[in-house]
């Protein structure tokens, strides 16, 4: 038996469908087979929901992490060891430096 087994096929116009199928053999009292049963559902816009969903999230992890790296970007640059740093290398003529 196959139980909810997913995968994608082509309709004759090229267009992808998503298909989800259930099948089992059924068989008589000596076990020879006698016939196939089952169930195949169409899955395709549960497949376009699951595929924006994870753009979505996708997305949502990009904009976190640039706010992050905002926030951290502001509190290093705010700091007061960073400022005495920066103002110290701000007064270092680099001519004279390599010279």
């Amino acid at each position: 038996s196959v139980s909810e087994f997913e995968f994608r096929a082509y309709r004759k116009d090229g267009e992808i469908l998503w298909v989800q199928q259930s099948t089992r053999v059924v068989r008589n009292d000596r076990g020879e087979v006698l016939y196939d049963e089952g169930i195949v559902v169409d899955i395709t816009d549960q497949k376009r929901r699951e595929a924006d969903l994870k753009r979505q999230l996708e997305e949502l992890q990009i904009e976190i992490d640039q706010n992050k790296r905002q926030r951290d970007f502001a509190r290093i640059t705010q700091d007061r060891y960073f400022q005495e740093i920066q103002a110290e290398v701000e007064e270092i003529n680099l001519d004279e430096f390599w010279s």
